[in-house]
């Protein structure tokens, strides 16, 4: 975590609606390769590393402060993760008018993490101390992750059980606002876990 003077971690989040321009027109159906409700979503992650060196704690955490991540409230912060929530679905038509035929969500996932090239040739109590601090702050990061893939399930769980709608683009406003509220609640969320962790320092992820 940073030191005295520094800023806490950040992450950041978004979304995309990735609908077709078909799903509110009052069409049936959309294109066939579209996945079924059924599937589980589609979940990528890329993780990061920037790399530092230093013999010493202090050396080590000049070297974070230096290369460490920006985010997007342009600050520095020792690791980022970031998730990108995306949705799409097909219609039918029904009695009610235009209806949810399948519900699919994608994750993408980003984490940002320091990289110790030379640790190696360190002390090992230094080697000790860092893998603690280390160890805490994947923990604290996999927390966000953690609360991304649970708006993408929760998005798929609320938008496949939409009821019908009059016309499709009544519907394409029900998902948007739906989706939209399930995302501001997990932003609460995370702005609580930070505040309950600290931004990782009561998880132990502060260095030196």
């Amino acid at each position: 975590m940073p030191g005295p003077g520094t800023n806490p971690l950040f992450r950041t989040m978004t979304r995309s609606t990735a609908l077709v321009l078909a799903a509110v027109l009052m069409a049936c159906s959309l294109a066939a390769s579209w996945p079924t409700a059924g599937i589980v979503p589609e979940q990528t992650e890329r993780t990061h590393y920037y790399a530092i060196t230093g013999s010493s704690a202090r050396e080590l955490r000049d070297a974070i402060n230096e290369k460490r991540p920006v985010g997007k409230d342009g600050k520095p912060h020792d690791a980022i993760t970031s998730w990108f929530v995306r949705w799409k679905y097909t219609t039918t038509g029904s009695s009610g008018g235009c209806a949810v035929k399948s519900f699919d969500v994608g994750l993408d996932i980003s984490m940002t993490f320091p990289q110790w090239t030379n640790e190696s040739a360190a002390a090992p109590q230094l080697v000790q101390q860092w893998r603690s601090y280390y160890s805490a702050l994947v923990t604290h990061e996999e927390g966000h992750r953690a609360i991304g893939s649970g708006a993408a399930a929760d998005i798929r769980e609320a938008g496949s059980k939409l009821p019908s709608e009059p016309g499709c683009n009544e519907l394409a406003k029900a998902v948007e606002k739906t989706a939209g509220e399930i995302l501001e609640r997990y932003r609460q969320r995370e702005r609580e876990y930070d505040r309950d962790t600290d931004h990782g320092r009561t998880q132990g992820a502060r260095f030196p």
